[in-house]
């Protein structure tokens, strides 16, 4: 897909990327843990026998910990995008270039 790369947008949004990695890292633990704390008093409350209680528990724990590594993953991508160049993809603007490339574009008459 054909774009234009703006270096005046990539030292704009440089500086407010910059605390997004560690903001978004944050949110995702902070989420996990809510899960995690609300499954296990959930596992607590429903199964009182302990031995009832554990190989589902292990089972669901092992499933939850791929998860999280799978959001952890895509979050990395994520952020790899983040800091890589800033492209315009904007049809309007991505025609117009395109028609200049060419040598398209209508002329304006005073």
């Amino acid at each position: 897909m054909p774009g234009n790369y703006n270096f005046r947008w990539k030292y704009l949004t440089r500086s407010l990327q910059a605390s997004w990695g560690k903001i978004s890292r944050s949110h995702v633990d902070r989420i996990v843990d809510l899960v995690t704390r609300y499954l296990n008093f959930t596992f607590k409350s429903v199964l009182s026998v302990v031995t009832f209680r554990d190989k589902p528990w292990k089972n669901l724990k092992i499933a939850l910990d791929k998860k999280v590594d799978d959001s952890h993953e895509d979050l990395d991508k994520l952020l790899q995008d983040e800091h890589g160049h800033p492209i315009t993809y904007n049809h309007y603007y991505t025609d117009k270039i395109q028609k200049a490339r060419q040598g398209k574009m209508p002329t304006s008459s005073p």
